[in-house]
């Protein structure tokens, strides 16, 4: 599509002027760039280039010794940062790990190194620190610690720095690793991901253990490390609270018609594919506008935009991160959800759909998550190969079954009992120490 064009399907759609002059700007600025020879584009990559530089020379010399004359047995967490800001996702399975070996009488210590920001702003984060020493570490620091101390790092970064200090210290540490995703994908292939290799090759070693979130990121792991299995690894699946039953996602659905995506634009969650979820739903409103026009169409994960126009007048509406509360009350006054993701990690968002009886709409194909994995675990699941036609079809397919349902006023019956999350936190940690006594 060339300038011109793209121009004119911007002035054409009914998306809001704030939302034009964005999208107009950003042309503008691709245009003068290549124009000029790409001068604006040297620089912002060598920008980038010594910032990267930077961040791996400050994490080369960044050091931590231990000193191994402490008190009582405890287990240390060890994080980049301590903010509410960043509680979603994976830090939510992890303070709640935090709180399940507190409640199993354990000490717990937190280190940091940054002093933690906003800790009363968010119950979980709060409950979780209650009562824990934090250790906020510059480099250099010592830590004084027991020798049958535990350290679980919560990244590939702050694993690569204890890595190193087992390997050049005088005594090793027992180090765990909460591992909730192949962190490689975040990356090109490059100095940064290089680095996150040798982390995960000291799986194979057990110089750290990891603690994966899904027995799939397990087998994943396992695959690509050319290991049978992880030895000492271990597993739990993250728990999905507070369903609700398929009587009352149907009574709710009578009230509203609305189609959500989980929506993330930022470069970080490309993993999402949320170029393809708005190409996907315009596409099926241009197929069929009859079916699809009666939904409100709702992003959930982020506001970078108000709102994005899909096809024939229609907006996707764009909301930030929400409580769980609040994303379950969306959840049940839905008909649809599409949640897509291309990475190793299955992802929960279409599973809490799912768990809570509404038709999600998944990509398929990838790390040997099949058509048939999906449909095993539940009829609701509409899985479809992660193309724009493909997608496309899906929601088209999923929109008509729920329409199907609702006219002949009776509820379909749909087994889920094959969704491998708990629906509490305890049961899906227990399961890590079957046959373990602790950590």
């Amino acid at each position: 599509m060339n300038y011109i064009s793209k121009l004119f399907w911007i002035f054409a759609s009914k998306a809001p002027w704030k939302t034009k002059i964005i999208l107009i700007s950003q042309g503008i600025s691709k245009f003068i760039t290549r124009k000029l020879g790409g001068y604006d584009s040297i620089e912002s990559e060598r920008c980038r280039f010594m910032s990267q530089l930077s961040d791996l020379r400050y994490l080369h010399y960044y050091k931590l010794t231990f000193d191994f004359s402490g008190g009582e047995k405890r287990i240390w967490f060890f994080f980049n940062a301590v903010d509410s800001q960043f509680v979603f996702g994976g830090y939510i399975a992890v303070l709640q790990f935090i709180i399940f070996l507190k409640y199993k009488g354990h000490d717990i210590g937190i280190i940091t190194r940054q002093k933690p920001k906003n800790v009363d702003k968010h119950s979980l984060l709060k409950e979780a620190l209650s009562g824990v020493e934090v250790l906020v570490v510059e480099s250099g620091s010592s830590i004084r610690i027991n020798d049958e101390d535990t350290i679980i790092t919560y990244d590939w970064v702050t694993s690569y720095i204890l890595l190193r200090a087992n390997r050049y210290g005088n005594k090793k540490i027992r180090h765990y690793y909460f591992c909730q995703e192949d962190e490689s994908v975040f990356y090109p292939n490059g100095s940064v991901s290089s680095l996150v290799d040798i982390v995960q090759k000291a799986f194979i070693t057990s110089d750290i253990i990891p603690i994966f979130n899904s027995k799939k990121l397990k087998d994943y792991f396992a695959k690509k490390m050319s290991c049978s299995r992880l030895v000492d690894s271990l597993y739990f699946e993250q728990a999905i609270p507070d369903c609700l039953s398929l009587q009352q996602t149907y009574e709710a659905n009578n009230d509203r018609n609305r189609i959500v995506v989980y929506g993330r634009p930022e470069k970080h969650a490309e993993r999402n594919m949320f170029e393809i979820v708005i190409l996907a739903l315009a596409k099926a409103i241009e197929c069929d506008y009859e079916l699809m026009r009666d939904f409100d169409y709702l992003s959930l994960g982020s506001k970078m935009f108000d709102r994005l126009p899909l096809s024939n007048g229609v907006e996707l509406i764009m909301k930030e991160k929400v409580s769980y509360d609040e994303y379950i009350n969306i959840l049940k006054n839905s008909a649809v959800v599409v949640a897509l993701m291309n990475a190793p990690h299955p992802s929960v968002p279409p599973f809490e759909s799912v768990r809570n009886g509404i038709r999600t709409v998944i990509n398929c194909g990838l790390y040997e998550r099949d058509e048939k994995y999906y449909n095993d675990i539940s009829n609701l699941f509409y899985p479809a190969y992660g193309g724009i036609d493909e997608i496309a079809n899906a929601i088209m397919v999923a929109v008509k079954d729920w329409k199907i349902s609702r006219s002949t006023d009776s509820e379909m019956v749909y087994g889920h009992d094959n969704i491998p999350h708990p629906n509490n936190w305890n049961d899906s940690f227990e399961m890590m120490f079957t046959g373990r006594v602790s950590l």
